[in-house]
């Protein structure tokens, strides 16, 4: 069993980092991994398209051959200035107005991949002067392209080279082969170059940065047709996709997937110089796979060198069983002559025969037993057989000699000591007295002196008791650690546990005199070190006084047969002495002095308690004092049985509350990755059913009990980023799983404070109003300005309006119409000012100066004008640009249209992402409130419930933050700071600049039926648009294990070491009671002359056993529970889990603790029952006999 255990551990782990690394595998979409090689950027020529081409296919098909699964390749040219109608490409410098621009390209398969909405894909070229093109249907929408239009590009407004391309097709993707285009979707509608090495122009034209660039798609004949033509020599860029057959990569070494990945780029890299090349996921795979296994094998070491040395203890109790049947044979061999070394031979040659067969077929039994737990873990595997396992763990034969050879040392240690004690029965037959030996008496001492050395050495000369993988600790000290601390605590308590029964037993106080050294020791090193910079010697006379009184107390109160009075003037001086420290002394009283106290106190009771105990055991039963007295003097024969019980009894606790908090763990982190029941990310503004209509949808469905969306976007408080997550505060607080270690239990009391309603400065718009107007006197004519109005409808969208450029000085009355898209109630959220020919994210300077506004007007069918605002109210705020030079709004009566005042806005040069302008704040204290993660108390500049200015997804944005919470879930404090927002306080503002991007919600979270949130989950899965991402709770705690099967693996050693435990337990339980029987004949026999009955011995036995198992479990489990927590706390880092939120709680699994305990406790009482039959069918003379 113990050799199995070593041998077990290697294979073990091999066969969990292997299905962990097919399982990773099976997580990605679909049946390939994705090889994507980035061409270098190479002057056009067909030969060279050609010679890159070749080179690439013949790298890929000489490495994986048949296992490439499909293959395309894509070209794309520099950017062009791109000229049409109405919008031509100037021959002249000229910066009127902008220029389009874009490139033409070429995807292989394009055309299966597509669908035609109008016109066709290849139309005949018969002059060769221009190129055929095809365009999506967004360019097409975005840029009012018409089929036949002719578009011209050139590099520059100087260039010779004209290059003319007709739209002869618009199509959209059929999405019917998703590998396809989750290549190569990218390419269909790209981004702006505003952040790009494009992004400036080439001289004499303007470009709009925000304008995303036109691609044309060619035919890969015309491409060439460029390369040899207008492009030849101009700088092309190629990108080749490819599909491996997954399980090309799977093998018996996981190293395996990554050193072929890491070959396959030098190659690619050495033949097209300047290229980047990734085999998607498999190095990552392999990382992660590592780091789990680092993380988690530490602690699975634990385990099974716990196993191993519960093993070990088994062998030691077996041979000395083994040996005692053998000692009146080995007496009768040496009486008749037989020398010590022919002995001592017989045992080595057993050993060493016993030891070779168990090293061979020990790894052989670890292979089925890791084989049978695989097949537990739910997880299908194509390549762990029993020979792989056992062929790929050489190293377990290495293991299990190596235990072997432990063992057999431990056997040959034992049998020694048993051939000493045969040897010394002779001499005491000789000399009429026998002592035990030195090896005898101090054994156990021995061992422990060892085992605490070697403790203290590593607590001494590593910076950690448990220090994690990844800072470097040695595995092996961390993995034999918490096995010898075990082992070490058992050993004590077996030197602890007769001096315990004999202070109850009524007949020593040697376990106290003990207890009170060391007490009076630690109290009174502690007074002196704590005092010891500023020692007094007041205080010296108060510590010496203390000593020299409890000294003299404890003194008087252990006086053999001293009088009752001396003995109580014993314990009021030691009572005295405690009262005077804690009264009346100048010593500081600490937490930890208050527990010396106790301590001492408790001491103190335990003395007055012992004369009773003496009494009582005067007094007691025969079956109360008769075991007392038997494990009193008997300790060497029970010593190991409870050595293991102990160990075992830790063990169980062990692996129960490790792998109890494991699951724990992972239930938790399900949870906090979800949130609730089922959750749906990914949802973009441009789908045709946005967050708020998923929302309306998802709610219909029967079994759904709550929808809300959320809105997760990024944001700065000063130079720190953060995660900003916007939410509904009452809904998603009801919803949401939170735990109560997250703030303290008060999470949805927390969250309702960010339920702050709006006020009354909502400006709407009447229902029959078609337009809207205001009065509006500039300070200048500003020619390059112009006036906006930003409106929102019913549904939350927003829309900007224009009502016209602000060239004129005077009052002038601006007007626009009111987009007929918008349903009422229709509101008034701002008015900007906007200056064209800037990007967003400029640093341009922008045109200073104020305007004044005056009465804000509608208009209805009937041309009826209606004033809805005079501007007279302080309900207007600027719109926040810097923190350096502020915009401001005031009420003034410097300029007045009519009434009494008016509003004057005073801009300065900057600007909010392009924006600038005044808007309603429709919160009292004119800042957004934000719970915030506790990182934002360690920051200087910033203080709860005081604002301040932060950046929202890019805009700068009045802030406040009015309380800090621990953890909340799906946000990770370990990554970066974040914030919690009400969506409603949020989108309001944020969308006053909608102009330039709508901010909306992204996700929703459902509160669904629990009976019912699997069938729920399918069912949104099947409802939602393409492109989201819905996860319900089962899902995504299934994937959470299956990505942490190293964990899952841990549970499954757990139950494991459970069942190896009961047997072990069972084994050394029949062997001690066995050797009893034999040793203790002459006991049974004295008692049965005594007229004691056989049922009353059978008692005597029954309760002595079940003090002795009894005391090791609770023991063992105490000990075992708080190696757990070194376990979990120290062994198990964020690596085997990605993430350390939510934190760990350990938690007990006493559904399998309970039952082994009764299981043994069925065993203890079935071998005992057997152990009493024996007693009632043997008689006195025979008794004398075997005695």
């Amino acid at each position: 069993m113990a050799c199995t255990m070593g041998a077990f551990g290697p294979i073990y782990m091999n066969a969990l980092n292997r299905l962990g690394f097919e399982s990773e595998l099976t997580r990605i979409s679909g049946n390939t991994i994705d090889v994507t090689i980035f061409g270098p950027r190479l002057p056009a020529s067909s030969s060279r398209l050609n010679q890159t081409n070749d080179t690439v296919d013949r790298t890929l098909y000489s490495y994986f051959d048949e296992s490439i699964e499909y293959q395309y390749r894509t070209y794309k040219s520099g950017v062009y200035l791109l000229g049409y109608n109405n919008r031509e490409i100037p021959n002249e410098p000229d910066f009127s107005y902008t220029v389009a621009r874009g490139w033409v390209q070429t995807i292989k398969d394009l055309e299966p991949n597509i669908s035609l909405l109008s016109g066709d894909f290849d139309v005949q070229n018969n002059d060769e002067t221009h190129y055929s093109a095809l365009i999506t249907k967004l360019t097409q929408q975005r840029f009012q392209f018409e089929l036949g239009q002719t578009i011209e590009l050139r590099k520059s407004i100087d260039a010779k080279e004209l290059i003319q391309v007709v739209i002869t097709g618009i199509f959209e993707p059929n999405y019917e082969d998703d590998k396809y285009w989750n290549n190569v979707e990218m390419f269909l509608d790209p981004p702006p170059l505003a952040d790009t090495a494009d992004a400036t122009p080439p001289p004499g034209v303007r470009v709009d940065a925000d304008e995303p660039p036109i691609a044309l798609f060619i035919s890969e004949k015309d491409f060439g047709s460029y390369a040899e033509g207008a492009g030849n020599g101009k700088l092309v860029s190629s990108i080749w996709f490819a599909g491996i057959d997954k399980n090309s990569f799977i093998s018996n070494d996981i190293q395996y997937p990554k050193l072929l990945s890491d070959s396959f780029e030098r190659k690619i890299k050495t033949s097209l110089a300047g290229s980047t090349v990734f085999v998607s996921s498999i190095k990552g795979i392999v990382l992660n796979i590592e780091d789990k296994a680092n993380a988690a094998n530490v602690s699975l070491s634990v385990l099974i060198t716990s196993l191993i040395t519960c093993g070990i203890l088994l062998v030691a109790l077996a041979a000395r069983n083994l040996t005692s049947s053998r000692n009146p044979h080995f007496t009768l061999l040496k009486l008749r002559g037989a020398s010590l070394t022919s002995l001592l031979n017989f045992y080595i040659i057993e050993i060493l025969a016993i030891t070779v067969v168990t090293g061979i077929l020990a790894p052989l039994i670890a292979t089925l037993i890791s084989k049978l737990l695989i097949n537990f873990t739910g997880i299908s595997s194509q390549s762990i057989d029993i020979f792989s396992l056992l062929s790929n763990s050489p190293v377990a034969f290495l293991y299990s000699f190596i235990v072997a050879i432990l063992a057999g040392l431990v056997s040959s240690l034992v049998s020694i000591i048993s051939l000493l004690q045969a040897g010394r029965k002779i001499n005491y037959a000789r000399a009429g007295n026998e002592s035990p030996s030195l090896i005898q008496k101090h054994f156990f001492d021995g061992v422990l002196l060892i085992l605490g050395f070697i403790t203290i050495w590593y607590l001494l000369f590593t910076d950690t008791a448990f220090a994690s993988v990844e800072e470097g600790s040695s595995q092996l000290t961390s993995m034999l650690l918490p096995s010898i601390l075990l082992v070490a605590i058992a050993l004590l308590f077996i030197r602890l546990f007769p001096m315990t029964i004999r202070y109850l037993s009524g007949r020593s106080t040697s376990i106290l005199n003990l207890l009170w050294a060391l007490g009076f020791a630690y109290i009174s090193i502690y007074i002196f070190l704590q005092n010891i910079n500023d020692f007094d010697i007041i205080v010296l006379f108060q510590l010496c006084l203390f000593a020299t009184a409890t000294v003299t107390g404890y003194t008087l109160t252990t006086i053999k047969n001293s009088r009752f009075i001396i003995w109580v003037l014993g314990l009021i001086l030691q009572a005295s002495s405690i009262i005077f420290l804690y009264q009346f002394t100048e010593i500081e009283m600490t937490s930890t002095m208050k527990l010396n106290l106790i301590y001492l106190g408790v001491i103190l009771l335990l003395q007055l308690i012992y004369p009773f105990l003496k009494l009582i055991e005067n007094r007691s039963p025969l079956w109360v004092s008769m075991p007392l007295l038997r494990l009193d003097r008997g300790e060497r024969y029970y010593s190991t049985l409870l050595l293991l019980v102990i160990t075992s009894a830790g063990l169980i606790t062990m692996a129960s509350t490790v792998g109890g908090t494991f699951s724990k763990v992972q239930a938790d982190r399900a949870w906090y990755q979800n949130a609730t029941d089922i959750r749906v990310t990914g949802i973009s503004k441009f789908m045709q059913d946005d967050a708020k209509k998923l929302q309306e949808k998802y709610q219909s469905f029967d079994g759904v009990e709550s929808a809300t969306r959320v809105m997760r976007i990024n944001g700065g408080v000063g130079s720190i980023s953060n995660e900003i997550l916007a939410i509904d505060p009452v809904v998603f607080a009801n919803s949401a799983w939170f735990r109560e270690d997250f703030s303290s239990g008060e999470t949805q009391k927390i969250l309702n404070r960010l339920n702050i309603p709006l006020n009354q400065n909502s400006l709407f718009l009447p229902e029959t109003s078609s337009e809207i107007g205001m009065w509006v006197k500039p300070s200048r004519k500003f020619n390059n300005l112009y006036l906006l109005g930003v409106l929102q409808g019913s549904q939350g969208k927003t829309r900007t309006i224009s009502l016209g450029s602000l060239n004129k000085s005077g009052w002038s009355r601006m007007v626009a119409e009111i987009p007929r898209t918008l349903k009422s109630p229709i509101e008034l959220l701002s008015i900007q000012i906007h200056e064209p020919g800037i990007a967003k994210n400029s640093k341009a300077k922008r045109t200073p100066g104020n305007i004044y506004l005056d009465q804000i007007f509608v208009v209805d069918e009937t041309n009826q004008e209606t004033i809805i605002d005079e501007m007279e109210s302080p309900r207007w705020s600027p719109i926040p640009t810097t923190v350096i030079a502020p915009d401001y709004a005031e009420i003034t009566n410097e300029h007045v249209y009519s009434g009494e005042f008016s509003t004057k806005y005073k801009f300065g040069v900057f600007a909010n992402l392009d924006v600038r302008g005044i808007y309603i704040n429709n919160l009292e204290s004119g800042r957004i409130p934000f719970i915030a993660s506790k990182y934002f108390e360690n920051l200087d500049d910033f203080q709860i419930n005081q604002g301040f200015y932060g950046t929202v997804s890019g805009r700068l944005t009045p802030l406040v933050v009015i309380d800090t919470i621990d953890y909340f879930p799906t946000l990770y404090p370990e990554k970066s700071m974040f914030l919690i927002g009400n969506i409603d306080h949020l989108t309001r503002y944020l969308n006053i600049m909608s102009r330039l991007e709508s901010i909306e919600p992204n996700e929703v979270y459902v509160d669904a039926d629990t009976s019912d949130n699997v069938d729920i989950g399918t069912l949104i899965k099947n409802t939602s648009p393409r492109g989201v991402s819905v996860s319900d709770i089962t899902s995504t705690l299934n994937e959470i294990k299956s990505g942490n099967i190293h964990l899952t693996g841990w549970k499954l050693l757990s139950i494991t070491s459970v069942i190896f435990v009961i047997i072990s337990i069972s084994i050394g339980n029949y062997s001690h009671l066995d050797f009893l029987s034999k040793n203790s004949a002459s006991t049974t026999a004295l008692l049965r002359a005594l007229g004691i009955n056989k049922l009353e011995i059978a008692i005597i036995n029954l309760v002595e056993h079940f003090l002795v198992m009894g005391c090791g479990l609770i023991v063992g489990t105490l000990v075992g529970r708080q190696i757990s927590l070194l376990i979990v706390t120290n062994l198990t880092p964020a690596g085997s889990l990605n993430t350390t939120s939510p934190p760990i709680i350990v938690t007990t699994e006493w559904m399998i603790i309970i039952p082994a305990i009764i299981v043994i406790a069925a065993i203890m009482m079935l071998t005992q029952i057997v152990a009493s039959i024996k007693v009632y069918k043997t008689d006195i003379p025979s008794i004398t006999r075997i005695g």
